[in-house]
């Protein structure tokens, strides 16, 4: 463990990390749920504002992108395939997206 490795995003802040992964470029992915913590029903709390997908630069610990605000109800899941494109799934309404590396969405299902 590095200490005070990750660098802070101005005014936002890691939740609860329900996925990581890594991409070719050594990029770190986190999916999280902000303020949102594990819930008996997240439909009735309804979807989320905060950026839920955050890339960090993996050697400087950097935030360089964040994406994913006003679409998930809980995050769950996360994967980057080998295009390096990432898929986070969310638990509240048994979504999964599919965005570039850049946080461009591609597709969604829900």
């Amino acid at each position: 463990m590095v200490s005070g490795w990750r660098r802070s995003l101005e005014g936002a802040t890691l939740g609860d990390v329900s996925g990581v992964g890594f991409d070719q470029n050594g990029d770190i992915l986190i999916f999280h749920r902000g303020g949102r913590p594990w819930l008996a029903d997240p439909v009735q709390a309804g979807v989320r504002c905060e950026a839920a997908v955050w890339r960090l630069d993996g050697k400087a610990g950097r935030v360089k992108a964040v994406w994913g605000a006003n679409t998930f109800l809980l995050a769950h899941g996360l994967c980057v395939d080998r295009r390096g494109h990432v898929w986070p799934t969310g638990v509240g309404r048994h979504q999964v997206f599919e965005y570039t590396a850049d946080g461009v969405l591609l597709l969604s299902r829900a």
